[in-house]
């Protein structure tokens, strides 16, 4: 399967390949998943922001086409120890997944953060932030569930991605690897 946190340009342009001048998806006999809340936006916004392109129309709607989406919701079970959990803010339907194995778990954190000090200083956000407010909530919400639990967080655009979160304050630091 192929699990899409949320259709920023930036973390769909590997869903299709251009093949004979025509974008193919690239995994088509995967299912595709991602929230039905994340695609409904998508799908009636792509033309409200500049910056992203044409990716949706040559990314997104050939995996459409192909019948690949298959949509999942929050606390949703993929596998034995793999769940979706809800990360919206950043992008409205975005999702991460959690995966545990015996005492250990690891989170996918999808964009919750761009920067490390997005965790210590929860309010900042970024200017691709669709929602503000809810991304806030987010990331304070992420850091009251995994700071000081020994989950090791995998945010996508960290330079060293992964490691722990640490409270500190009303915030939480990144103790990367």
């Amino acid at each position: 399967m192929v699990f899409c946190s949320h259709l920023h340009l930036d973390h769909i342009g590997w869903f299709t390949r251009k093949v004979k001048g025509i974008w193919q998806p690239t995994f088509p006999d995967k299912p595709h998943l991602m929230t039905q809340a994340e695609l409904d936006f998508w799908s009636a916004h792509q033309g409200d922001f500049p910056w992203m392109g044409e990716s949706f129309v040559d990314s997104v709607q050939p995996i459409v086409d192909a019948g690949l989406v298959q949509p999942v919701v929050p606390d949703q079970k993929l596998a034995p120890g793999v769940k979706v959990i809800d990360l919206p803010g950043h992008s409205p339907g975005m999702a991460g997944l959690e995966i545990n194995r015996g005492d250990q778990t690891v989170v996918l954190a999808a964009d919750v953060a761009h920067h490390p000090l997005q965790f210590r200083e929860p309010q900042l956000g970024t200017i691709f932030d669709a929602d503000a407010e809810t991304s806030e909530v987010t990331r304070r919400i992420f850091i009251d569930r995994y700071a000081d639990t020994g989950a090791v967080i995998v945010p996508i655009h960290f330079p060293k991605s992964a490691g722990h979160l640490k409270r500190m304050g009303d915030g939480a630091r990144f103790v990367p690897f």
